[in-house]
C-alpha cells in the first residue's frame, strides 16, 4: 500500500509540474543521477557491501548493527525513486523502467534475506550480491545511453 501510495503521489507530482510545464531534460537527468548515486554509493557501498565485507570477518560485530540500521534508513528512498522513475512519461524511459523493475526487485529480495537472518561471520552465512550487481550494472548502461552525464557537473 505504501509502494503504491508513494507511486501515486510522484505521479501526481509530476503530473503538477507539467501544469506549470514540464520537468526540464537537465531535471529530469539530474534526478536519474541523484538515484544512480543512491544505488551505487548507499545502496551497494553503505549497505550490500558492507554487509558482504562483514560476512567475510572485516568488520566487527557492533559494526553490523549500524549496516543493517543504515541501508534501512537508505531504503526508505526505494519507493520514492520508483515512483519518480515509473511516472516517466516520454517513451524513451521504457527500458531504463524495466531495468529499474530489475534491480528495485533485487534489492527485496536482499533485504528480505538480510531480515529473514541477520548476517553472521562465522561463514555459515551467504549474501549472494551478483544479481544486483549485474541490474544496476544495466541500470546505469541505460542511463549512459540516455546521455543523462552530460548535464552533471
Amino acid at each position: 500500500m505504501k509502494r503504491v501510495l508513494c507511486v501515486l503521489l510522484c505521479m501526481l507530482m509530476l503530473f503538477s509540474l507539467a501544469a506549470c510545464g514540464k520537468p526540464s531534460e537537465k531535471e529530469i537527468s539530474e534526478k536519474l543521477y541523484e538515484i544512480d548515486c543512491w544505488l551505487t554509493t548507499d545502496v551497494w557501498g553503505d549497505g550490500f557491501n558492507q554487509v558482504l565485507l562483514y560476512i567475510s570477518g572485516q568488520n566487527s560485530e557492533a559494526e553490523i548493527d549500524e549496516i543493517l540500521a543504515g541501508l534501512e534508513e537508505t531504503l526508505e528512498k526505494q519507493e520514492e525513486y520508483g515512483g519518480y522513475i515509473a511516472a516517466l512519461e516520454d517513451e524513451r524511459y521504457d527500458n531504463l523502467k524495466e531495468r529499474w523493475d530489475y534491480v528495485s526487485g533485487e534489492i527485496d529480495k536482499l533485504h528480505a534475506a538480510l531480515q529473514a537472518e541477520k548476517p553472521h561471520a562465522d561463514g555459515g552465512y551467504a549474501l549472494d550480491t551478483m544479481l544486483y550487481e549485474y541490474y544496476s550494472d544495466t541500470f546505469w548502461d541505460e542511463l549512459a545511453a540516455l546521455d543523462i552525464y552530460r548535464y552533471i557537473q
